[in-house]
């Protein structure tokens, strides 16, 4: 498993997945590996609020585990993957070792309009005041990015603050680095 952010600030968990089946540990054929049955995983890892992408070509490399001998058919709001519909592998359809390794993204949700603030700081400012502040992002099309300060003010700064923070009486500073 590796998790990171990525550059437009969205946080990743990823990994080979891997099930205990009769006792033992098996790979995962990439055979009707979809996103669907990504999300379970995330589901069952307590990623239910991520969104689940399936990588079908080895990107966390072999297990060198047998596969299942079934692929998962899930709607997505199963939690785990033996609570989905379980169909038989044909003993040629996951031949290749590379075949073998479905893998999972999970990445943290966001809708339109959320905002967060990365590259937090804080401290406490000239006047003995506790201070906060960082790069505001907002959700668009379940992607956060950076907003533009170009029009960038006080008021935006000031709905920031109270959406975020919970700030209604303190002073906002609104900078941008264009």
């Amino acid at each position: 498993q590796n998790s990171t952010y990525t550059d437009d600030g969205q946080y990743v968990l990823g990994g080979r997945v891997e099930v205990c089946f009769n006792g033992t540990l098996h790979s995962v054929c990439t055979e009707g590996w979809d996103d669907s049955d990504a999300q379970v995983v995330c589901n069952n890892l307590g990623y239910s609020y991520y969104v689940g992408t399936a990588l079908t070509n080895g990107e966390f490399g072999t297990s060198g585990a047998d596969p299942i001998p079934y692929y998962a058919n899930c709607s997505g709001y199963e939690y785990q993957l033996s609570n989905c519909t379980l169909d038989d592998l044909q003993v040629d359809e996951c031949v290749d070792q590379q075949q073998n390794n479905a893998a999972v993204l999970c990445t943290d949700a966001c809708y339109d309009g959320n905002l967060r603030i990365d590259e937090t700081i804080s401290g406490i400012n000239d006047d003995g005041y506790q201070q906060y502040g960082g790069r505001v992002k907002v959700c668009h099309n379940r992607k956060f990015g950076s907003i533009c300060g170009t029009g960038w003010d006080q008021n935006g700064a000031q709905v920031v603050c109270r959406y975020i923070m919970g700030y209604y009486e303190d002073e906002y500073i609104a900078s941008s680095t264009q």
